[in-house]
């Protein structure tokens, strides 16, 4: 990848770009194309996101005003390349337009504060298309009313909440505020009425999120139309062909990606490793290798470092921190494994899980909310006593199919649910139609 973010056109790209110049008069653009996003160097997937979904729609957006704003107070003094011929300005000096089309990013993160703030008390504009990553981001949206950031206060938590919960929603709110509510009430609340108030259509990544909207709002007949769209993959990468072999590697190299967080169940990972390690013979166990490749957070808040000296694996088990895409990419390559595993989750899908496919990557996914409807080479169970002996079969697995050939490959297909997603160019075009 270059230093402008650009990357070079797939066939793919080629073909949406004939398909739009075909039907370009068939379009209608009221005024300017916004996106609100978190980009690169932010320490986000939604980030790179971001990055992939404007060059994947770069052919449709040729010619066309276009603005590309982001929080800049994220970025801890970092400059923000270009993105293709998008220069990316502070969000904070985007003035809205009524003829404005604008695809608000909707994450449950920090880095999408700014959108939030937006969706709060949008200007008006001619369309509000929301991209959601997560289909419940109480737990972001409870923190920014604790600290008052972004325009939010204590209210504010209640009024996010109602439209899901009606009448009961002060019940809840009181409930929870009192500490007297499980903790996975603060994983699977939604709290999108922002979203579904003020939004024309809303994008979601599985039918895991749509379903969620559709099911667990008070006025269902009130929402906006919802479609479910596949992830940009990198368009860069080729769609991997099952008949030909990855790589020969001297390593069995074992994946965690994305920031270090309880939800993606690293210390369980690293536990079960541990024992499926002491399982092979010490010749063997030099072999072996576990990178955790994402940024860590305070250790008195999660440590995964801990536990890996304690378990007595921590020669075996690297901690890389957080890479750029590139760096990101060529580590996701040399994996013959990756563990993407979520519990619990508030409804988010994987950037890292597309581009293990296109890799040709094996990959273990969760088998629970949004992951259990992708594609993937093995599922794992949420619960504990049976979590570690799934991680501990997938291993051994993995490991028999690399010790006979020297390299592993996924062969997970596609499946019903990932074949009735839209593609999110057919989508956007879609929206101007």
């Amino acid at each position: 990848m270059t230093s402008d973010h650009t990357i070079q056109s797939s066939g793919s790209d080629l073909l949406y770009e004939k398909k739009h110049e075909r039907g370009a008069g068939q379009l209608k653009y009221p005024g300017r194309i916004v996106f609100l996003t978190p980009v690169p160097p932010m320490k986000s997937g939604t980030a790179d996101f971001g990055l992939a979904f404007l060059q994947g729609l770069q052919p449709l957006l040729q010619g066309l005003p276009v603005i590309v704003a982001a929080d800049m107070r994220c970025l801890e003094g970092a400059d923000v390349p270009p993105i293709h011929d998008f220069t990316v300005i502070d969000y904070q000096d985007y003035l809205p337009e009524a003829t404005d089309t604008v695809f608000v990013s909707v994450g449950n993160n920090p880095f999408h504060s700014f959108c939030l703030h937006f969706l709060r008390r949008p200007k008006v504009v001619h369309k509000i298309i929301s991209v959601l990553h997560d289909a419940q981001i109480f737990m972001h949206v409870d923190a920014l009313c604790r600290i008052q950031g972004y325009g939010f206060n204590e209210d504010c938590l209640l009024d996010m909440m109602t439209d899901e919960f009606s009448h009961c929603a002060s019940v809840f709110c009181d409930v929870w505020r009192g500490g007297r509510l499980p903790n996975l009430f603060y994983y699977t609340t939604a709290a999108q009425a922002m979203v579904t108030r003020h939004s024309s259509s809303i994008w979601v990544h599985s039918h895991y999120a749509a379903a969620k909207l559709l099911l667990e709002h008070a006025a269902p007949d009130a929402l906006p139309p919802i479609r479910v769209i596949h992830l940009p993959g990198g368009e860069h990468l080729r769609p991997f062909d099952q008949k030909r072999s990855r790589p020969v590697t001297k390593e069995f190299m074992v994946g965690v990606f994305g920031w270090v967080h309880p939800m993606k169940r690293v210390n369980e990972i690293i536990q079960a490793f541990s024992s499926w390690l002491r399982s092979l013979p010490g010749e063997e166990q030099s072999k072996v290798h576990l990178a955790v490749v994402g940024e860590l957070p305070d250790s008195g808040f999660y440590d995964p470092v801990s536990v890996a000296e304690k378990v007595g694996v921590r020669d075996s088990v690297t901690f890389l921190g957080f890479t750029d895409l590139h760096t990101f990419e060529e580590l996701l390559q040399q994996c013959s494994l990756i563990f993407n595993l979520r519990f619990p989750s508030v409804g988010e899908t994987s950037g890292t899980l597309q581009r293990a496919r296109d890799l040709g990557v094996p990959v273990a996914v969760s088998a629970y909310a949004a992951f259990h409807e992708e594609p993937a080479d093995y599922k794992c169970s949420i619960l504990p006593e049976e979590e570690q002996q799934d991680i501990m079969a997938v291993l051994n697995e993995c490991w028999q199919v690399w010790r006979a050939f020297g390299s592993t490959q996924t062969l997970s297909k596609s499946n019903p649910f990932a074949c009735s997603k839209t593609d999110f160019r057919d989508a956007f075009i879609a929206e101007f139609a």
